[in-house]
């Protein structure tokens, strides 16, 4: 196995949850600490750039930092094509600048031709850019099991793949037969984020404001680590840590904690 390469997600301080857009902060954190990547989430994109901040200044603070971006989140996935357009258009300008490796899509709806074919859209306009596609699929939402995303990877073309995230896997329900299942090709990336064993009543909640640091919980994150290293994947780990606990911590310390905690579940 070659050298695991790490992305610091940014989501966990995303403007999304009522907090100042802070990606520069972010970036500069993440390089310091060792990390390989970040993962921009659009939303704190989209408000920098109101503020005067351009994605051409984003992808030189990234440069002077000797970090690149791995992905970019989200695309908005529907059978409602004017949505899929406008969430589009600014995925490719902000794109053309930052040059994420992988654009990945997340549905609220339930999957229909339509939103496969919206999919097959935005798939093709990203490989014309020289980026990857991936559908994420999320506990409680339209697209909910390595199923039904695998449905609208293949749908979207043969090299559009699948985002494993280990809190969605285990929170979904998915099994270990599923993920044998899921061909290797179709894995676009791995995030990981520990929890509790027991389920919150509130599963949004708990993944908006409640996942532990790798390591940190009571998932079997060892096995999920040994059902991916055994397809033979040595792709990039992405750290999706959403707490709210950590959102009132200094950003060095969240972003040296997510990646040391990273390292030592997935290198043990």
């Amino acid at each position: 196995m070659g050298k695991v390469r790490y992305s610091f997600n940014t989501l966990n301080h995303s403007v999304n949850f009522g907090l100042p857009a802070t990606l520069p902060e972010q970036i500069v954190a993440a390089a310091a600490c060792g990390y390989d990547h970040v993962g921009l989430d659009l939303p704190s994109v989209l408000a920098h750039e109101q503020r005067g901040l351009e994605p051409a200044g984003l992808a030189a603070i990234m440069q002077a930092n000797s970090i690149t971006c791995h992905e970019l989140v989200p695309l908005w996935l529907s059978s409602n094509t004017r949505r899929c357009e406008s969430t589009l258009a600014d995925i490719v300008r902000v794109a053309t600048h930052v040059k994420p490796r992988v654009v990945y899509a997340i549905a609220k709806e339930p999957p229909d031709r339509h939103m496969a074919a919206n999919f097959r859209r935005c798939a093709s306009v990203f490989a014309e850019l020289g980026m990857g596609c991936a559908i994420e699929f999320v506990a409680g939402w339209g697209v909910d099991s390595i199923d039904k995303a695998l449905s609208l990877a293949v749908a979207a073309g043969d090299r559009v793949g699948v985002v494993l995230d280990s809190w969605q896997f285990f929170r979904t329900g998915s099994t270990w037969t599923a993920l044998a299942q899921l061909p290797a090709d179709r894995i676009a990336f791995v995030q990981i984020a520990d929890a509790p064993a027991a389920p919150q009543p509130d599963l949004t909640f708990e993944m908006s404001h409640q996942r532990l640091m790798p390591g940190r919980g009571e998932l079997d994150l060892l096995a999920f680590r040994e059902a991916l290293r055994n397809r033979g994947y040595d792709g990039v780990v992405s750290v999706e840590v959403l707490s709210a606990q950590w959102r009132t911590r200094p950003l060095a310390e969240f972003a040296a904690t997510t990646l040391a905690t990273a390292k030592a579940l997935w290198q043990g």
